[in-house]
């Protein structure tokens, strides 16, 4: 698991900077809301900079602080990447007037223009092959980062190892959670599923390794689960995570999602009608799984090369890139699903950031 210096930045300056009054703030108009809290556009007081602010909403007062709400707040501050969202600060709303109502809290994040799902949903927003690379290759590298073994900086003070190990499951990638800015920069948000995990971090080529704990199968947004999921496995890996990786990348080939199930036994049939029907070769012991009784009949064999990006820019090398790609991120079988794919570096040269810039 990460350790507490990892909240200081590289030149050992402390990147969290603690609580801080809601009055530092400047709020600017709201962004959404939804049953995590409410969110608004800011501006710091202090250094001019716009923010998010995440209000935590307490649905029951006598529970106390809502615990995806800590377990969020506890990883960001560990994390640091640029492909992670940061979190700043906290900011505290003390209640008005007497009574015992407790303050309001707000997580302070760094301002983000849009979500791939808003962006996605925008009928005049249409990604080239480079952009898509491009963005692919900026969340692999945050869920690298999240996953893996990261070299630890030489200057931060107290360091007793050059290696740290983050070994964190995100449990609820999709669209709606990868943040990009008007700079073309790509950040993984949302850590109210996000646990750490006690496996060792998966090596290249061997998917997300061996499991060796149960956890809850409770996570992931169901048109991004993965059929171990739905089958309510419960020693699952990071794999998990890139099944996600996989239904976010042909969504933004096709600018919608591509597994939209009704409910958790339609998802899985669209996930075998695609993929294949599970069988003891290509996925050991998924017919003694709960979620299995025998129900899933069917297509033997993985539709995935006929379902292909329909939009007018994809020619047949795109096509191929989408293909094998896609493959890698939907093997049935966790343990043989991709963590990374050189494809995303062959063919056309993902699409530069500075581009973006405005």
């Amino acid at each position: 698991m990460v350790v507490a210096s990892l909240e200081r930045d590289n030149n050992g300056s402390s990147r969290f900077r603690g609580c801080t009054s809601i009055r530092e703030y400047e709020f600017l108009g709201k962004l959404g809301e939804g049953t995590f809290g409410e969110v608004y556009k800011a501006r710091s007081k202090r250094d001019g900079s716009t923010v998010a602010l995440k209000k935590i909403l307490m649905h029951n007062e006598k529970d106390g602080f809502p615990i995806t709400a800590l377990r969020e707040i506890k990883l960001l501050k560990m994390l640091s990447h640029s492909n992670i969202l940061q979190l700043r600060e906290m900011a505290v709303e003390r209640s008005k007037g007497e009574g015992r109502k407790k303050p309001s809290m707000y997580m302070v994040t760094p301002y983000m223009e849009h979500d791939l799902s808003g962006l996605l949903e925008n009928p005049a927003v249409q990604f080239s092959e480079p952009q898509i690379k491009c963005y692919m290759l900026q969340l692999l590298e945050g869920l690298k980062y999240l996953h893996g073994v990261i070299p630890f900086p030489k200057t931060v003070p107290g360091s007793v190892s050059n290696l740290t190990q983050n070994r964190i499951l995100h449990r609820d990638m999709k669209a709606a959670n990868l943040l990009i800015s008007n700079r073309g920069i790509l950040q993984i948000a949302d850590f109210g599923l996000a646990r750490p995990y006690d496996e060792p971090p998966p090596q290249p080529g061997k998917g997300g390794g061996e499991a060796k704990r149960d956890y809850t199968t409770l996570v992931v947004t169901r048109w991004y689960r993965p059929p171990e999921l739905l089958l309510q496995l419960r020693r699952y890996t990071t794999a998990i995570d890139m099944w996600g990786v996989g239904c976010v990348f042909g969504e933004m080939f096709k600018g919608k999602p591509i597994l939209a199930g009704t409910s958790d036994l339609n998802q899985a049939q669209l996930i075998f009608n695609l993929v294949g029907t599970p069988s003891e070769e290509n996925m050991p012991g998924w017919s003694s799984l709960p979620g299995c009784e025998g129900r899933f009949g069917g297509r033997p064999d993985s539709n995935v090369d006929s379902y292909v990006p329909t939009y007018n820019g994809v020619g047949e090398q795109p096509r191929d890139a989408y293909v094998n790609n896609r493959r890698d991120y939907s093997r049935e079988n966790p343990s043989r699903r991709r963590s990374r794919s050189p494809s995303f570096r062959e063919g056309s040269r993902p699409a530069d950031r500075d581009l973006y810039r405005r």
